[in-house]
């Protein structure tokens, strides 16, 4: 399902600034972005919740990445939301999409240790969803 770009530029806003509109020195970057995800809500869910709290430099070097692959599929798109996991989150996310897909978080962070903040983090980069308390499943295939 693809959005119209008005649908796209609030969704992408939404993650990305958590609002509707987007900060004024970042209109451009913005529209960039969202023309770049073409309507994919996915992607502009990631791409936000990537460039959220980052800096105009960070956005114009993640856009200047995805650029230079001009046939990027989505799968890169979330790539570069992993690559910008330390070592520990790309382990529980690893962890997470390979093991306890639709497992309760609870066993989860049983097992894995320090999990809960890793399970925040990558829920709040919108690589996994979390369903009701304590269910999620896994958004990319590695």
């Amino acid at each position: 399902m693809e959005l119209d770009p008005e649908e796209s530029f609030q969704l992408f806003c939404q993650h990305a600034f958590n609002q509707n509109n987007c900060e004024k020195d970042f209109v451009s970057l913005s529209n960039d972005v969202v023309n770049f995800a073409n309507g994919l809500p996915l992607a502009l869910e990631v791409l936000g919740s990537f460039l959220f709290n980052k800096s105009v430099h960070d956005w114009e070097s993640t856009l200047h990445k995805l650029k230079k692959q001009p046939n990027i599929e989505i799968q890169n798109v979330l790539k570069i939301s992993y690559e910008g996991l330390d070592k520990g989150e790309q382990e529980t996310f690893l962890d997470i999409a390979c093991f306890f897909n639709g497992c309760n978080e609870n066993d989860v962070i049983r097992l894995i240790e320090n999990a809960r903040i890793d399970i925040i983090v990558l829920h709040d980069k919108s690589l996994i969803t979390l369903f009701e308390p304590g269910e999620w499943s896994r958004l990319w295939d590695p």
